[in-house]
């Protein structure tokens, strides 16, 4: 079981604007490989497997790239505007 705290959220993660990305993305690809995850505690959202990291993988290499893909499932108004402020990292992070 891996309690993943803030790391980790369904539908997305929270990205401050002065996260180290490549390195959080390292850290939650070294999860997803370890067999020994099997369950999965988010910070926010219900548990799951390992599919929740990659998930939030793929969001934060969106983020990263660019090229953000939107969350999966409906939106709360707290994640649609935190959706929205991720977008804005690149932004945040070159200042």
């Amino acid at each position: 079981m891996l309690l993943a705290g803030d790391t980790v959220e369904t539908p997305c993660p929270v990205v401050p604007k002065d996260s180290p990305l490549e390195a959080w993305i390292a850290e939650l690809r070294r999860w997803a490989a370890d067999t020994r995850v099997r369950t999965v505690v988010p910070a926010h959202g219900p548990i799951g497997g390992r599919e929740i990291l990659e998930e939030n993988v793929t969001y934060l290499e969106g983020i990263l790239s660019g090229r953000p893909i939107d969350p999966r499932g409906p939106l709360t108004s707290f994640y649609r505007a935190t959706h929205e402020q991720n977008l804005q990292w690149k932004a945040g992070a070159s200042n």
